[in-house]
């Protein structure tokens, strides 16, 4: 292993205001550091902020100039974009879900990928979608170290949830559409009456996200599109089984084990699903090759070989 210096160009990083946005992308490069690399970070900010990203060519640029980096990893399409405008270091970017799935992203999305020297895709459907050029299959890894079972009724008493009824997490804000937190509702609306106290995924500190996962009994995904869903994995680690539409690579995190349930996205499918993974076993055992394939020494390992090829390249 060669000792690389990265820098990092993302539109995804916790800040005080948003403590948990980009955790992965964070958690990704300690990993790396944690090996040995020098990783250097230009956040953009930018959703939200198209002139963040204009002045983004500038800063990328002088970001250069600061820490002569061996190769720049770009985080989203757009970061990719200003990324790939400067051609003295080659650039991998990593396209994480929105910047694929969203027709008009998607457009940016395929000029910064060609402009490219690796590309990294964090579920197969989204490489249907771009170049077939330079592809990688590569989803962000979980920090298993953290994301740990606790007894369900010691978690349930420290943060006061019922012991006695059933509580489903749901696996984002009820406020992001993106979500789909409406297919969920329309699924307990139907009759006959599910009793089931209902919790969003959303103002949880990052520390205490598996102590939730372990009160809860179940993790329901009804998204509209996804790539890789931090969540789903999350609740893999810990043992909480899951109920999801088959958005991004879901299906494959779920195979290969009893983890949890695909259904169709339908309010009838999804309220089958609740009720099915109510019945399952709170003690699950993680997939076959899970460990292998989502830890975060094993994602940073993978991506040291598509570093070096993209600066063969």
């Amino acid at each position: 292993m060669i000792a690389r210096t990265v820098l990092i160009v993302t539109n995804m990083w916790p800040t005080e205001a948003a403590p948990v946005h980009g955790i992965f992308v964070a958690e990704q490069v300690q990993s790396l550091e944690a090996r040995g690399h020098r990783v250097h970070v230009l956040h953009l900010d930018g959703p939200g902020r198209w002139s963040r990203y204009l002045k983004g060519v500038g800063r990328v640029q002088r970001a250069i100039d600061a820490c002569h980096p061996d190769v720049i990893h770009a985080h989203y399409g757009f970061s990719g974009l200003v990324a790939t405008i400067q051609t003295r270091v080659p650039v991998v970017t990593t396209f994480h879900g929105s910047d694929v799935n969203i027709p008009w992203q998607r457009q940016l999305s395929q000029f910064a990928a060609r402009r490219s020297a690796a590309n990294i895709y964090v579920a197969a459907p989204q490489m249907e979608k771009m170049p077939s050029t330079r592809a990688h299959l590569l989803p962000c890894g979980v920090d298993l170290a953290l994301f740990k079972a606790t007894p369900r009724e010691e978690a349930r008493a420290v943060l006061g949830l019922p012991s006695d009824r059933a509580v489903v997490l749901f696996a984002g804000a009820f406020a992001n559409p993106i979500k789909n937190v409406d297919l969920l509702h329309a699924a307990l609306a139907l009759e006959p009456p599910l009793s089931v106290e209902l919790r969003e995924m959303a103002g949880v500190a990052r520390s205490e996200v598996p102590r939730l996962m372990s009160a809860v009994d179940l993790l329901v995904l009804t998204s509209r599109h996804e790539g890789s869903p931090m969540v789903v994995k999350e609740a893999v680690a810990v043992g909480l089984p899951v109920v999801a539409v088959d958005v991004g690579d879901v299906a494959e995190i779920l195979s290969g084990g009893q983890s949890g349930i695909v259904v169709e996205s339908t309010a009838r499918a999804v309220r089958q699903g609740i009720e099915d993974g109510l019945h399952l076993s709170g003690d699950l055992v993680r997939p076959t090759g899970f460990e292998e394939r989502y830890s975060l020494a094993s994602v940073a390992s993978s991506l040291e070989a598509i570093y070096e090829a993209a600066i063969d390249r």
